[in-house]
This record gives C-alpha cells, structure tokens and sequence, in this order.
C-alpha cells in the first residue's frame, strides 16, 4: 500500500500504528483501523509538521472519518461499539480492517 500510495511508511511509522490495536492500546476507544487510516492520510497529504496548515489533510480525514461511522450501520468510531459487530476470535477484526482500507483507498486518490 505504501508504495502504490506515494505513502512514507517506514519502519518507524508502522511502529507508531502497532499501538492503535484494541482502540488505542487496549482502550475500546478509538478503533484502531480508523486511527491507522487517518494516519495514513496524514502521511500522504502533510508534508508539513503543523496539520492544521493542511486544509486538505484535514478535509480529507474529516471524511474518512464520516464516512468510517457508516460501517456495519454502528454509527461509532469507537473499538467497544465496533468490537460486538466484527470480533471473531480466529480473526480479530480482520472484516472491519478490510472494510477500513477499502475506504482508505477512496480517500487516498
């Protein structure tokens, strides 16, 4: 995904997302797809360390995110919503994480 984006996704930044799991550590607050998806937008479109001189990053986000909280009809961006509808022991929340980069990829264009 990283190159077929233009993403810098080094090593240091997967590192930084490994901790979003669970809803932010372990938390069941913020799901941890959505979380590595705005990241990832981030990535893309701030070349500048300040995001709030980024308007197109922030745009860009703030829809993923709209648009993120019409998965499974939750309404919710957080883990413990999320969790009930999507956990299988055997895969986790793999479904949800593919549904997450599935509309990541809409964003990314």
């Amino acid at each position: 995904m990283c190159e077929e984006y233009g993403i810098g996704c080094g090593k240091d930044a997967l590192k930084a997302v490994g901790v979003f799991g669970g809803g932010i550590g372990g938390t069941g607050r913020l799901c941890g797809a959505a979380a590595a998806a705005v990241s990832a937008i981030g990535l893309k479109y701030n070349d500048d360390a300040v995001a709030k001189n980024n308007p197109e990053q922030r745009e860009r986000s703030a829809a993923y995110i709209k648009d993120f909280l019409a998965l499974g009809n939750s309404g919710s961006d957080l883990c413990k919503d999320l969790r009930p509808l999507y956990f299988k022991e055997e895969t986790r929340c793999l479904d949800l994480v593919e549904e997450a980069y599935n509309l990541l990829k809409k964003h990314l264009y």
